[in-house]
């Protein structure tokens, strides 16, 4: 077993965890009763579950890496507690009947936008370290930063829909990019 193939399962454990918990919140979601849905809280959701997929594909990438030192190993495990604590937070707990979503948007937003600015952090260093990705460091990945200020610092509703607009547009043309490198 190589030492990409050791770290790729821890990886992939913490990763798989938070997909599955923001699987969960969604599935929740569907059979609740009498709940009051936020379309801004599920698409920030889906950010999560975009990140769990963008942290599995960039792994992959990183596959010819020739050394995984134990600095380069807790990067990525940052990066994935990043995502797993983001998913964690975003998706509500517990039963959802009569329970109004875009309450819990407003009342955790400004603790689980900072967890998602983190992964873009840490997603940051990670490009540098690998070669497919040098190509996307740059100041415009500044420009995802954002978004989520704007959501954290301004709680009216046109706001947190206009930054989730401009985010998925900044995630979509980053997975364009991103898998015609791949």
């Amino acid at each position: 077993m190589t030492t990409f193939e050791f770290v790729s399962v821890l990886l992939s454990l913490v990763v798989s965890l938070a997909l599955a918990h923001v699987l969960t919140g969604m599935a929740r979601m569907l059979v609740a009763k009498g709940m009051k849905f936020s379309f801004v809280l599920f698409a920030w959701m889906g950010v999560a579950l975009f990140d769990c997929i963008d942290l599995w594909f960039s792994l992959w990438a990183a596959r010819d890496t020739p050394v995984w030192s134990l600095g380069y190993i807790l990067l990525w495990l940052a990066a994935a507690i990043a995502i797993y604590l983001f998913a964690w937070v975003v998706v509500p707990e517990g039963k959802l009947d009569g329970v109004d979503l875009r309450d819990y948007h407003y009342e955790n937003r400004r603790k689980f936008l900072p967890l998602a600015a983190s992964y873009l952090v840490v997603g940051f260093l990670i490009n540098m370290t690998v070669a497919q990705f040098q190509s996307l460091v740059s100041l415009e990945a500044v420009i995802f930063y954002i978004p989520i200020l704007v959501a954290w610092m301004w709680p009216n509703r046109w706001v947190q829909f206009s930054a989730l607009a401009a985010m998925w547009f900044l995630l979509i043309n980053y997975a364009v990019h991103f898998l015609g490198m791949m």
